[in-house]
């Protein structure tokens, strides 16, 4: 049996990605923005075809693959987890993510 951690951890590992910006590691938290779902990876066809790379089935909510919102209801790109070395592992603050800017229009 799983234990729930573990597929809260396998399923953070997904949304992991290299800022842009300055190369830094970036840790997106997997909850969607809107109302709280779970965006997982989006289809394929919506990877190619729209450039999202997470998608929440609920309420329709797009993410690239920085997070950034590109379409749905979501208010905000994906919040992040800051990391961290402790003793030459990675650790990563998972109780408290912190808020991105809102999306521009």
């Amino acid at each position: 049996m799983r234990s729930l951690l573990g597929v809260a951890l396998n399923f953070i590992i997904q949304h992991i990605n290299k800022n842009k910006e300055d190369n830094s590691l970036l840790i997106m938290s997997p909850i969607c923005t809107h109302l709280g779902c779970a965006a997982g990876n989006a289809e394929v066809s919506m990877k190619e075809n729209e450039g999202v790379e997470f998608y929440c089935p609920c309420h329709g909510g797009k993410y690239d693959e920085q997070g950034i919102n590109v379409g749905g209801p979501p208010p905000r790109s994906l919040d992040v987890f800051e990391s961290f070395i402790e003793d030459k592992n990675v650790c990563i603050a998972i109780l408290s993510p912190m808020v991105r800017e809102k999306r521009k229009k």
